[in-house]
């Protein structure tokens, strides 16, 4: 409070003025003697004005068209996972201030009553097509892992161009921090939405469903907050304004 004191009324004037140090004593009985800071934002700053496409994997009940995803060995097969871990990155990303626009909010398919719901990649087109129609300025695609290693735990994130890179590497960051998983790396990869989304776009595996105690936390709420957490901090980090 020295400084502030100071920069009011100056040390001599302090010193004289009886007056002075009565307000001074009520200032502080009033603050609790302590500086009133601006509350800290969070890192990577806000996302004001900037369209993020979130697409939870899979959806609806066509096994022959992908919907389902792998049904791992825990209580939620990976369809569901994903959805909850897209809505709960949903709320971390608006809270930063950023436009969310979903490609599924329920379980259904996202190809579901379009043009593309009798073609064999209608799921994926329709996850691409949501992406241009708003510009967005990234696409973060949600999934489980799976793998006949019951071993294999942990998270990665995956890109196709080298524009989207960075952002796979912060959110990676993000959500290997947020969870304390294993961390799995960042890698290129052709998936279709990957490869046809313009602007960056990022596919996470957010655990392995076909690990035991792993499928158990993905079921966990308070888990799936954290992986939306961490993976919202990234965004935040490489397009925060």
């Amino acid at each position: 409070m020295s400084r502030v004191r100071k920069g009011l009324w100056g040390r001599d004037r302090l010193a004289a003025s009886p007056l002075a140090t009565l307000l001074v004593l009520l200032l502080l009985l009033i603050s609790g003697g302590k500086e009133h800071t601006p509350r800290p934002q969070p890192d990577g700053g806000s996302l004001s004005g900037r369209v993020i496409v979130v697409d939870p994997g899979h959806g609806g009940n066509d096994r022959n068209r992908g919907d389902f995803g792998a049904e791992g060995v825990g209580p939620v097969p990976e369809k569901e996972n994903a959805l909850a871990i897209g809505l709960a990155l949903k709320r971390e990303l608006e809270a930063l201030g950023a436009r969310v626009v979903m490609t599924r909010e329920s379980d259904r398919s996202p190809a579901d009553d379009g043009p593309y719901r009798s073609d064999p990649l209608g799921q994926l087109k329709a996850r691409v097509e949501t992406a241009r129609q708003v510009n967005a300025d990234a696409f973060i695609s949600v999934h489980n892992d799976w793998s006949d290693d019951p071993r294999q735990e942990g998270v990665a994130s995956f890109h196709y161009s080298a524009a989207s890179r960075r952002l796979a590497e912060a959110i990676q960051r993000g959500m290997a921090a947020a969870t304390g998983a294993q961390d799995r790396g960042v890698h290129a990869e052709d998936f279709y939405v990957l490869r046809h989304t313009p602007g960056p776009a990022v596919l996470v595996e957010t655990g392995f469903v076909s690990n035991r105690q792993e499928a158990y936390r993905l079921s966990d709420p308070a888990y799936r907050a954290r992986v939306a957490r961490g993976i919202a901090q990234g965004v935040a980090e490489v397009l925060g304004r």
